[in-house]
């Protein structure tokens, strides 16, 4: 037992508690696969340092000590760095060019009292030892409790009828994330979108004058539309960033919408930041965080990519492959959906197809004029300027004309969605309710739109699709728009006949 402590076991247990700590906070909302390939990815990078560190220290017991506290810092930096910054008499450390040398400055002078009072170096290593089995030994079983417990039911199942039809239209679904409604644009923005209105309807398009979102969040807009009712608030809570996405996840994945359809013999095309069933999204939005990147949130690595990488893609130390894969990610995102939607309209490889392609479009950042000239330069840019915003939506249109074009001509007989998820939400406080008036055009094959016209929310919008196109019963739910605030952890419901009782009239 006393060779057993003398080993330097706490080194290569703090990798394992380290993913045991994050992982029992979100293990219960991940897959097996998630898991078990960001798991291997993490511990290949975690045996080259160990390799690194055994060849040069092995025999070295004090620098091995010093090594762990550095592992340490490295993996739970952004923790330790909030910890400093709350504490009001060492908030002054908290800046990287002090936090940085003062905890080098620390290690260093803990390295050389180690070497002067060898008795420390023993007291240290059954300490280490010691603590790092216990928190191994606690955190496995907080993670074993979190997944023998049933998963929140943030909605319930439908019930559907079975389809008889044989003939069935493709659907493409085009979600403009962030596009005001006519309504808003008009009383905020003094910007009549009627070029827009016209060229879908000389389409064959149905376009709302005035259509509302239910949420004016993304992550719980996607999933109410995609579940076709309202999320359970009490599941979801608490409603902060980090339990909102994670707990929207599963039932996002396995939705009754595209369940349905995938029964119907329905293909799948995501082009989207979430995973559906087993396709596997294609892109990533920075604030939709996903898989496991909530499990690296503290790394030293991911503090300093977050808060500098701007260095290596503006300014004066620019470099273009820099500037293109981290500044203009997200617009070449835009571009390869906008492009691979068309390119699968064209292919025509699949009879039944459900498209959902996903554009962060015109949501900030505002990478574009209204022809598309790039014009985003800088992380410091205002993204909530009245003009960027505007300049970006003409732009977007010019891409809801592309996509329209392309699927009318390739794709005739198919129902065609171009939705969002929520309108602006810069918007001063008396006009809080305005983020709630959105986008929403539809294209039936048979131009049969009495049931689309009564609906006014996105929650009832694939009810009433379903209900026309595949012989469903579905009822249409009472119209609610719920403001959900990820700071003080709340959320605001009221009615479209309170929030905007002149239209309702």
């Amino acid at each position: 037992m006393a060779k057993f402590l003398t080993q330097p076991l706490f080194i290569i247990l703090l990798p394992f508690v380290f993913y045991l700590f994050r992982l029992s906070e979100c293990a219960q909302y991940l897959t097996a696969r998630t898991i078990g390939y960001d798991f291997l990815q993490f511990m290949s990078w975690i045996l080259v340092v160990y390799f690194i560190v055994f060849y040069f220290f092995s025999k070295n017991a004090n620098a091995l000590i010093i090594c762990f506290i550095g592992i340490l810092i490295f993996l739970f930096f952004v923790d330790i760095k909030l910890s400093i910054t709350h504490f009001a008499p060492l908030r002054i450390f908290g800046s990287y060019k002090l936090l940085i040398p003062t905890l080098t400055i620390l290690c260093s002078l803990l390295y050389f009292l180690l070497k002067r009072f060898k008795n420390l170096t023993t007291y240290f290593y059954e300490y280490l030892n010691y603590l790092m089995l216990m928190l191994f030994l606690l955190q496995s079983g907080i993670m074993l409790s979190q997944l023998l417990q049933p998963k929140p039911k943030a909605v319930q199942p439908l019930s559907f009828n079975k389809v008889v039809q044989e003939k069935l239209p493709n659907i493409y679904f085009i979600l403009l994330d962030g596009y005001a409604g006519h309504m808003s644009l008009n009383e905020y923005f003094n910007y009549d979108n009627q070029n827009l209105k016209n060229f879908l309807r000389n389409q064959g398009y149905f376009v709302a004058d005035t259509f509302f979102s239910n949420y004016d969040k993304t992550i719980v807009s996607m999933n109410s539309i995609l579940n076709m009712q309202y999320i359970n608030a009490d599941e979801i809570k608490p409603w902060n960033e980090y339990a909102i996405y994670l707990k929207s996840f599963p039932s996002i994945r396995n939705n009754q919408l595209t369940n349905f359809l995938i029964e119907n013999n329905y293909h799948i095309k995501n082009l989207s930041p979430f995973e559906i069933q087993t396709s596997y999204n294609e892109y990533c939005f920075k604030r939709i965080n996903k898989k496991a990147n909530f499990f690296y949130r503290s790394t030293l690595l991911r503090s300093l990519k977050n808060d500098f990488d701007w260095m290596l893609s503006t300014g004066k130390y620019k470099q273009n492959y820099f500037y293109h894969k981290w500044t203009l990610h997200l617009f070449h995102q835009n571009q390869d959906a906008i492009e691979q939607t068309i390119s699968y309209v064209k292919s025509k490889k699949h009879k039944r197809s459900f498209v959902y392609t996903h554009l962060l479009l015109p949501h900030e950042p505002y990478f574009t004029d209204s022809i598309g000239n790039i014009i985003y330069e800088s992380y410091t840019a205002n993204p909530q300027t009245k003009t960027g915003y505007l300049d970006y939506l003409k732009y977007a249109n010019t891409q809801i004309k592309k996509l329209s074009d392309s699927i009318c001509h390739w794709d005739s007989g198919a129902v065609t969605v171009f939705l969002s998820d929520h309108g602006y939400r810069e918007y001063p406080n008396n006009l809080s309710s305005l983020p709630f008036n959105n986008l929403m055009a539809i294209k039936f094959p048979n131009k049969d739109y009495r049931q689309v016209e009564k609906v006014k929310s996105n929650v009832n919008l694939f009810r009433t699709i379903l209900n026309q196109f595949f012989t469903q019963s579905l009822p249409l739910i009472n119209d609610s728009l719920i403001q959900v605030s990820l700071t003080d952890t709340t959320i605001n419901q009221k009615s479209i006949q309170e929030a905007y009782p002149a239209f309702m009239k």
